[in-house]
């Protein structure tokens, strides 16, 4: 069974997080050569902002 996700994290899509006051994409192993070979991706300072990345 997966860990409960942070308080911070809930309401987030999935593998969305926000650390150190930014937002950021986990993406898969697998798929990181599609994300400029990066374990974590910057979406942004504002949940706006970063929706607006995904997007």
């Amino acid at each position: 069974m997966p860990r409960k996700r942070l308080p911070e994290n809930r309401g987030l899509p999935a593998r969305w997080k926000l650390q150190h006051g930014a937002y950021y994409y986990l993406p898969p192993r697998d798929l990181r050569h599609l994300w400029d070979g990066k374990s974590w991706f910057f979406l942004g300072h504002t949940l706006p902002e970063a929706y607006k990345v995904w997007v």
